[in-house]
C-alpha cells in the first residue's frame, strides 16, 4: 500500500516537474508576398514569419510548399519568445494561380505569361505614340517617321514596304482593354510600366513622358512613369535585361543595312534581341542570307521581306530618323560632317586668330564613354575618342558616307568568289608608342577582338571571318573556350600574314559590306607591344587597362587621360598625314590632299549633363562645341524660318549653325519580351 502510494507520489512529482519545464511553441504566423502577380520565370520574393511563443529555444524544420509540393526546406533555431522572418526567392514556369504554404498558413500568387510578349500589347504601344507630335514638338521638326529598321537613304530602303505604324488611340484602347483584362489588370489593379532613358538626354526624356502620358490617359489600367539612369548604369541595366521598356538611338557602325538588321533583329547575334528575347528563326535565316547576296536587286528583295516580317512582329516602336543641327563658335575652322562618324573628327579643325583657348578644342557632350578599347566599345562617346586615336585599314571618304577608301591599307584585291581579301598596307607608319604598323599588328588586332568576343560589343561584325563565328558563339560565349580552341581556329588561316605589309583575310562566305566593316572601330589597329605590356589578351575577358586607356593607335591624336567627366587628347606631332593626294574627296582641303596635320594641341571632351550649362558655355565661349538641346534651337536659329522652309539661319554672329544634317540615326523604343 505504501509502495503504491510512493509510486503515485513520484509520478505526480514527475508530471509536475515536466509541466514546469521550459517548452517551445513554434508556428508559422504569416506568409507575405512581395507581389500578387509574377511573370513566368520571373523571380519573386516572399517572407515566412515563424514565431516561438514558448519558453524554450527550438530547432524547427520549415518546409515551403508550392501547390502541395515541398519547394525548399530550411532548418531554423528559434529562440524562446522570438519572431523570425525567413526570405525566399522563387520562380514559376507555368502560368496560373499557385498556392504557397508553410506550416498552417497559405496564400496564393498569380503567375502570368510576360505581357510584353503578347503581340496585342506591342501593337497597342505602337498605336498610342503620337509620331508627328514627337517630330514637331520634341525633335523641333528635325526628323522623319521611319517605317522599320532600314533608314531612309540607305541601300535596301523602301518608302512603302513596310508601311509605317500609325497613331490610333481607338485601336490602342481596344487592344489594351482586351490584353489587360486577360492578364488580370484593371483600373483598380493597374499594370505598372517604367520607361527608361539616359540622364541628360532631354529628347528621350520627353519621348518617354509623351508615351507614358498617352497610356495613362487611355484610363484602361496602366500606370506609366519615366525614369533616368546615368549612361553607364543605363547601358549596364539594358545589357542585363533589367529594363522592361527603354528609349535608345542607333547610329550606324558601318553604312549598310546589315548593321541594322543584325543588331535589331537577329536573335543569336543581335545586341538588342539578346537583351529583349525577340526571336524569329525565319528572320534570322533571311538576315544571314541577304548579306551573302552579291546581286543588288535580289538582296533588296530579301531585305524588304525581312522588314515586312519585322513590321508584323512589332519588336520595336520606330520613333524617328533624326536630323541634326551643328553649333560651333564662329572662330572654328575646318569642321566637316559625315553621318558615319562617331562624333567629331578633330584633326582638320583649327581656330581663327583671337579665339579663346587657342591651343585647346573644348567639346561639351552629354555622356561619358563606356570603354576606350576599340575591341569592345559600342557607343558613340567612346567611339569619338577611338576614331581620333586609332585608325583602320579603310575609312570614309571625307564627308561622303556612301563609300570607304583605303586608309592604313594602300590597296586591296578580292578573290573572284568574294571570300578572300588580300590587303596591301602602307609603309613607314608608327604607333604612338613608336612601334611599327605592319601586317602582324593587323592580324593581332582583328584576332584580339574575336578572342575577347564581348557579347555586348561589336565583335559580332567579325563573325563572317573564317571560323570566327563558331569560336565566338559556340565556345567563348559559352564559357568553354581554351587556347587550344584559339589555336585550332588560327590553324584554319582566317587571317594570314603574307609578308610584313600584306595581310589576307579569309571569309566564311561572300559578305557584301566587308570593306565597310573594316572601317568600324572594332577593326581599329592597336599596337601589339602596348597591349602585351598592359595585360595582353584573355579569352572572353576585357583588358581593364585598355578599357580606360586608349593609347598606342596611329591616329592624329594621342590619348592623355580620362578622369571623371573629362577625356583629354593631345596632338600627335608625328602623324603620318592620312591618304595621299587624290585618294579622297568631299572634305576640307587638308583632308582631301592627304595633309592631315592636327593643329590644336589638346582636345578636351567634357561630360556636361545639364543642357542649360552647355548652352551657356557655348554662348560665353567657354567651349568651342556643345551638344545643344533641341529645346534651345530657337535661341540660336530663326526658328520660324526653320519650320517654314527647313533651312537653318543662325541669329547669333558668335555661333555658327550648320544644318539640317541628315543622319542614319534611328530613335526607337525597345520592348523586353521577358516582362
Amino acid at each position: 500500500m505504501y509502495g503504491l502510494l510512493a509510486v503515485i507520489v513520484i509520478a505526480v512529482v514527475a508530471i509536475a516537474a515536466y509541466m514546469l519545464m521550459p517548452k517551445a511553441q513554434v508556428s508559422v504566423t504569416d506568409i507575405t508576398l512581395g507581389t500578387q502577380v509574377a511573370r513566368v520565370n520571373e523571380v519573386f520574393n516572399l517572407v515566412v514569419t515563424v514565431s516561438n511563443t514558448g519558453s524554450a529555444e527550438a530547432d524547427y524544420k520549415l518546409e515551403l510548399k508550392v501547390d502541395g509540393q515541398v519547394r525548399e526546406t530550411r532548418t531554423l533555431k528559434i529562440a524562446a519568445g522570438s519572431v523570425t522572418d525567413v526570405a525566399f526567392n522563387l520562380t514559376e514556369t507555368t502560368p496560373g494561380t499557385h498556392t504557397i504554404s508553410a506550416g498552417d498558413k497559405s496564400t496564393s500568387i498569380r503567375v502570368i505569361n510576360p505581357i510584353f510578349a503578347d503581340i496585342r500589347f506591342r501593337q497597342a504601344i505602337v498605336s498610342v505614340f503620337d509620331y508627328q507630335s514627337y517630330i514637331s514638338d520634341i525633335l523641333k521638326y528635325g526628323g522623319i517617321v521611319p517605317n522599320g529598321p532600314v533608314p531612309k537613304g540607305m541601300f535596301g530602303y523602301s518608302e512603302t514596304t513596310p508601311p509605317r505604324y500609325e497613331y490610333n488611340l481607338t485601336k490602342a484602347r481596344e487592344l489594351l482593354s482586351s490584353v489587360l483584362a486577360d492578364y488580370g489588370f484593371s483600373t483598380s489593379n493597374p499594370l505598372r510600366i517604367t520607361f527608361y532613358y539616359n540622364e541628360g538626354n532631354t529628347v528621350r526624356e520627353k519621348a518617354c513622358l509623351l508615351l507614358a502620358s498617352a497610356l495613362q490617359n487611355l484610363n484602361v489600367g496602366i500606370e506609366a512613369t519615366a525614369q533616368a539612369l546615368a549612361w553607364p548604369q543605363y547601358l549596364q541595366a539594358m545589357r542585363e535585361s533589367k529594363l522592361p521598356v527603354f528609349f535608345l538611338g542607333w547610329a550606324p557602325d558601318f553604312i549598310d543595312p546589315d548593321d541594322y538588321l543584325v543588331p535589331f533583329l537577329h536573335s543569336e547575334r543581335g545586341s538588342f534581341p539578346l537583351r529583349t528575347s525577340y526571336a524569329n528563326p525565319e528572320v534570322d535565316r533571311l538576315i544571314d542570307l541577304q548579306s551573302a547576296i552579291l546581286d543588288p536587286s535580289e538582296r533588296v528583295r530579301v531585305i524588304q521581306q525581312i522588314s515586312m516580317m519585322s513590321y508584323n512582329d512589332v519588336p520595336y516602336l520606330w520613333e524617328a530618323q533624326v536630323e541634326g543641327i551643328h553649333f560651333e563658335r564662329s572662330w572654328i575652322q575646318g569642321w566637316f560632317y559625315n553621318p558615319a562618324f562617331a562624333g567629331y573628327y578633330y584633326a582638320t579643325i583649327s581656330k581663327a586668330p583671337g579665339a579663346s583657348n587657342p591651343d585647346q578644342i573644348i567639346m561639351e557632350s552629354i555622356g561619358e564613354p563606356d570603354y576606350l578599347d576599340p575591341a569592345v566599345d559600342y557607343e558613340t562617346a567612346g567611339g569619338e575618342v577611338i576614331q581620333n586615336v586609332f585608325e583602320n585599314l579603310f575609312y570614309y571618304d571625307g564627308s561622303d558616307s556612301s563609300k570607304v577608301i583605303p586608309w592604313l591599307a594602300e590597296s586591296y584585291d578580292v578573290s573572284p568568289d568574294g571570300t578572300s581579301y588580300t590587303i596591301h598596307l602602307r609603309r613607314g607608319i608608327k604607333f604612338h608608342d613608336g612601334t611599327p604598323f605592319n601586317a602582324t599588328a593587323v592580324k593581332y588586332s582583328l584576332e584580339r577582338a574575336i578572342i575577347i568576343a564581348d557579347p555586348d560589343g561589336p565583335a559580332w561584325m567579325l563573325d563572317v571571318i573564317k571560323g570566327a563565328g563558331d569560336l565566338m558563339y559556340n565556345k567563348i560565349w559559352e564559357g568553354t573556350a581554351t587556347w587550344d580552341d584559339v589555336e585550332a581556329w588560327r590553324a584554319q588561316k582566317p587571317i594570314e600574314v603574307i609578308d610584313d605589309y600584306t595581310v589576307r583575310i579569309n571569309l566564311e562566305r561572300p559578305y557584301a559590306p566587308f570593306p565597310s566593316v573594316l572601317a568600324y572601330a572594332v577593326c581599329a589597329i592597336v599596337s601589339p607591344s602596348y597591349v602585351e605590356a598592359h595585360g595582353g589578351i584573355e579569352i572572353g575577358k576585357h583588358n581593364e587597362w585598355v578599357d580606360r586607356n586608349a593609347a598606342a593607335g596611329t591616329g592624329p591624336y594621342m590619348f592623355e587621360s580620362w578622369e571623371a567627366g573629362t577625356v583629354i587628347l593631345r596632338r600627335n606631332p608625328n602623324y603620318w598625314g592620312g591618304p595621299k593626294t587624290g585618294e579622297a574627296s568631299g572634305g576640307p582641303t587638308d583632308y582631301v590632299l592627304g595633309r592631315i596635320q592636327p593643329k590644336i594641341e589638346r582636345v578636351i571632351i567634357k561630360t556636361i549633363p545639364d543642357a542649360n550649362t552647355r548652352l551657356t558655355d557655348l554662348l560665353s565661349g567657354a567651349c568651342d562645341f556643345a551638344a545643344i538641346s533641341r529645346d534651345h534651337w530657337p535661341q540660336l536659329i530663326d526658328f520660324d524660318h526653320w519650320v517654314s522652309t527647313h533651312e537653318v539661319k543662325g541669329i547669333n554672329p558668335a555661333i555658327r549653325a550648320i544644318g539640317p544634317l541628315p543622319t542614319f540615326d534611328l530613335d526607337f523604343l525597345g520592348i523586353n519580351f521577358r516582362y
